[in-house]
Formats: structure tokens, sequence, C-alpha cells
């Protein structure tokens, strides 16, 4: 039987344990080669330059152990490119930024007209050393208590091919500029999403000499603590999909009252899980699966996540509150491979337990938002157990201070986003003197992808221009109309 929990989700480092970014001077690009980057036979290859960095393991040791990132560049299409190409730094965090890319490369194509693209896979994730559990990811996302959290995560711990310690935002940002500089390239545009807007602003504050723009999509600003808002944000973003149903007359009529039939669904899986055979979405194999509530709460937070997959969910609670649990369920089965194979949680978590769980401070109030939510307690307690077990790893001082610049920067938004709402991009524009915040309405994580923003985030990155850029445009992108049946939206 399967159960499913899905979580997802030192010292100061000195500078001075890698080379000065002011007084490199560039390097030949020798080390690279041509190279292919894959994914699937679903996403087309594309041709790159690919190369390995050795960069030390513990930053204050340069003689030390070390560890390979693995880089990639992407030609821009224009034989003379500009100056100043864009690092893109994937979320999680634990995901792969190659990986991201192949994935997302059309939000990146107006970019690469005039750019190249510099993709680096994170220190534990993709094949920068990988934090894998020896136990398979599997083991920890989906134990059936609590308790079996924190064992997995410490038979996970235990088989780690290198300390933890070393895998934080604060080391990172360190590969990044080593990268740069191995480059020969005076400044970069930074994109980050989701985590890895963290990433890019502890950049911008490292190397703000060697940073020239920024875009963040899905904002977590310095001072967020990930985690305990996980529930409550998730649970808004869910009260107004079914408010925006409510208010589509085809979507209305057909799903009633979704708000009183989605609690009573989550009461009743609650009470008594559902045990039944799924043949797999992939693999067509048959699988036994068991349905509760948790499983139910993971997959409305993920297929939140965006607007493609959220018009599914009026339906599929429909389709369970009916007594027809397969479709949910397969939905809950893809929700688990794809998560499975997304993060690498060795790096997840190392990066939780230091940059986050440390700093967690429970709040009555947002204890009482938390236990009313239809995740409950189980990411933070989830995150707790983990990180009861997990060392904390090292990191800057100045961390968690806000961020104060003057780099350009462009805050992407969903307006209906489930983990990182727009108010949080609002807390990191207040001291990002030039910046910009742009919100996509209806819309959830990640707004890159979508209508006009690509050719949004092209402009801003060629404009010398103060801002804002012009983003009207935004205003009239269409989110997917709900499915009221299994052949699609109203017709």
């Amino acid at each position: 039987m399967i159960r499913c929990l899905c979580v997802t989700l030192g010292a100061a480092l000195l500078a001075a344990a890698y080379p000065n970014a002011a007084q490199a001077a560039p390097t030949p690009r020798d080390w690279l080669e041509p190279c292919r980057l894959n994914q699937s036979a679903f996403v087309p290859s594309v041709s790159a330059q690919c190369g390995q960095l050795d960069v030390p393991l513990n930053p204050d040791e340069p003689s030390g152990a070390t560890l390979t990132l693995e880089v990639a560049v992407i030609p821009a299409l224009n034989i003379n490119p500009a100056a100043d190409p864009l690092v893109l730094i994937a979320g999680g965090p634990g995901q792969s930024t190659i990986e991201f890319y192949l994935a997302s490369q059309n939000a990146f194509a107006a970019v690469r007209l005039e750019r190249e693209i510099i993709l680096v896979d994170q220190r534990g994730t993709g094949r920068s050393n990988p934090l894998v559990c020896d136990t398979g990811n599997d083991e920890m996302m989906t134990p059936e208590t609590i308790d079996e959290v924190a064992a997995a995560a410490s038979v996970c711990l235990d088989g780690l091919n290198a300390d933890p310690r070393y895998f934080t935002t604060s080391v990172a940002v360190r590969d990044l500029d080593a990268v740069r500089t191995a480059l020969g390239v005076q400044a970069v545009n930074v994109y980050g999403v989701s985590y890895g807007t963290r990433v890019a602003q502890h950049f911008m504050r490292r190397f703000p000499d060697s940073t020239r723009r920024v875009i963040l999509d899905g904002v977590v600003h310095p001072e967020l603590v990930l985690g305990p808002g996980i529930a409550i944000d998730a649970q808004r973003a869910l009260s107004n999909l079914f408010a925006r149903c409510s208010a589509d007359s085809a979507c209305a009529e057909r799903y009633g009252d979704l708000t009183n039939r989605f609690a009573s669904l989550l009461e009743t899986l609650q009470a008594a899980p559902v045990a039944l055979s799924l043949a797999d979405p992939v693999t067509g194999e048959q699988r036994e699966f068991v349905l509760g509530d948790d499983e139910l709460g993971a997959a409305m937070r993920l297929l939140s996540y965006s607007p493609l997959t959220s018009a599914l969910l009026p339906l599929l609670i429909d389709e369970a509150a009916n007594g027809n649990y397969q479709p949910l369920a397969a939905q809950v089965a893809m929700v688990e491979r794809d998560l499975s194979g997304m993060l690498n949680l060795g790096m997840h978590n190392a990066v939780v337990c230091t940059e986050d769980m440390p700093f967690y401070e429970p709040d009555a109030t947002e204890d009482a938002a938390i236990a009313k939510s239809y995740l409950g307690r189980l990411n933070i307690d989830s995150l707790q157990a983990i990180c009861d077990v997990w060392p904390a790893g090292f990191i800057d001082d100045d961390f968690r201070e806000p961020l104060t610049s003057d780099i350009p920067t462009l805050l992407l938004s969903g307006e209906n986003d489930p983990v990182t709402p727009p108010t949080y991009a609002d807390v990191a524009a207040q001291q990002l003197r030039q910046s910009q915040h742009i919100v996509g309405p209806d819309y959830g994580h990640g707004l890159a992808g979508h209508g006009c923003v690509p050719t949004l985030m092209a402009a801003f990155l060629d404009d010398e221009e103060p801002l804002p850029v012009e983003a009207s445009c935004v205003d009239k992108l269409a989110v997917m109309p709900f499915f009221i049946d299994y052949a699609g939206p109203a017709r």
C-alpha cells in the first residue's frame, strides 16, 4: 500500500575562498565542448556547450576537497550576442537548473535571440554532486507517519556522499560567481524562480558588481521562513479558485458549492482512506493505492500551481465526491512521480534545515490558521521531523536581512500562487529601489512562460532605460476555463 505525505519543500563564509570577481582575469572556454541536452523523448533536445568546473566543497578550505559543477551554455541565436548573458536558477529547493530549462525553454526563447543562457546545476542537484538518498526519494516522500519521515531522513543523511552542511544558498552563490569568472563574463543577468529567487537575491547581495539585471519569478523574500505559510497560502489559493468557479455560471451550475463539497470529501477520506487498484498513469502497471486526506491535500496543492491543472480541480473533486476516486488517484500518482524525479531531497533538506526551520517561531494565530487549512500541519510537522535529525549548514551572517539594492529588478507573481503569493514580492520590492512588480491575474506559480511575459523579460534585459517596462499585456492573460466534463470546458 502507498501512502503519500509528499513533503516539499554555521559560521559566515569567507568571500576570499573563491576568486575575487573584480580581480580575476577572463579565461578561455576551452573547458567547454559541444553537447546536446536531453530530458526525455517528449522534450526537444538542445544544442549547447557543456563542461564541468571543480569548486571547493568548503569555501573556507580552498585547497581541500572539491566537488564538480555541471555547466551548460546555450548559445544566443545572434552571431554577435550581448556581452551579459542570462543565468537561470531553478527552484525546489532541489531541482536541476538544466532540467528546468529543458522543460521551460520556450519561456526564454525571446531572451536567447540576443543572449547566451548559462545553466548551472546547483550543488546537490542534477549532475553537480547530487545529494541522493540511498533509500530513494520515495521513502521520505511517501511514509505513513511523521515518525517515518524522521526515520527516512536519518537513513538518507547517513547515506549521503558529501557533508550536507556545504550545500546551502550561501555557498551556492559563490559557485555561480566562480562559473561567471571561468566563462570570462564581466557581468550577468539573473533569473530565479521560486526558491531560485532566494538564490538570486543573495547573489545580488554578495556580488552586486557582477549583477546587471534580475528577474524574480514567484518571489521568496530574504526574511521569509518557508514552511509555516505553505498551508495558509495553499488554502487561500484553493478558496480563491472555488470563488472563481462560483462566479462562472457554467462551473457553478455544474458543481454547486465546491467549498462545502470539498470539506465533506476531505472529512470522508480522513475518517476512512480508500484503497483501490490503479493503473499507473505512465507505465500502465497496476498499483495498490491508498487515497486519504493527505493524498487529497497534496494533489490539491500541487495542481493549484498551474492554471492548466487547476482547471481540472472541480471535476476531480466532483468525481471523488460521487464515489469515483480513480481520476483523483491518478493525479496523486502523477504528483508522486513528478516530485520524486524532480527534487534531490538531500539538497532540499540541507537548505530548509539551515535557512528556514531554525528561524521558525510558532505563532498562535498562524497555528490556528494552519489547523483550519486543508493541509493542516502536514508540511510543518514533516519539516520539523526532518530537521530534528538533519544538521544545519553554513549561512552568511546577513542572509536573512532585507536586501537593499539599486540593481534593476523585475518581479513576477501569479495572483493565485499557492506558495509564493504576490504579497511576498511586495515585501521584497520595498528595498529594491529600481524594481517593478507584475502580477498575472488568476495565475499560479511561475509566470515566465505565459502569454506576453517571455517578450517582457527580453525587453527588460535589452533596455538600458529605467523601469517600468510596458506590461499592460499581462492584464489580458487568459486562464484555462474550468473543465465541465472530461471533454473540457463548456462549449
